[in-house]
């Protein structure tokens, strides 16, 4: 891959909640938000907020950029890559090549939400 292409890696999740009404007002209160902002910037400057259906329920996606091109960032700090981001360490060549940077910006926390045999739930994070 050519280091030009390096900040289209990215990450992402896509989350629904199965029509359930908590969810759906999140999804309203999302696009009320998207809505404020749209409004402070220039025609085509920010990405359009979508929401699909999934089954007939809300659902989106949403992701987060691996690497930051230093020129758009030149004061980022690097965040050092977790195991669990980059097990073999190939992100980490990436920046080394010193174009990009992995900053706060880029970081993505893993968490597992976990449940005992009594039903009591906690969550881990997962480094």
């Amino acid at each position: 891959m050519q280091p030009r292409s390096y900040h289209y890696l990215r990450q992402s999740i896509t989350l629904t909640g199965f029509g359930t009404a908590t969810f759906e007002d999140a999804i309203k209160a999302s696009y009320k938000i998207y809505s404020l902002f749209t409004r402070r910037f220039p025609e085509g400057q920010l990405e359009a907020w979508k929401c699909h259906l999934l089954s007939g329920h809300s659902q989106f996606t949403t992701w987060n950029r691996y690497l930051t091109p230093v020129k758009d960032a030149p004061n980022m700090a690097h965040a050092p890559f977790t195991e669990a981001t980059d097990p073999l360490g190939i992100l980490k060549e990436m920046v080394a090549k010193g174009n990009h940077v992995h900053g706060e910006d880029n970081a993505v926390s893993y968490w597992i939400q976990r449940t005992n045999d009594d039903e009591t739930s906690w969550c881990v994070f997962i480094d």
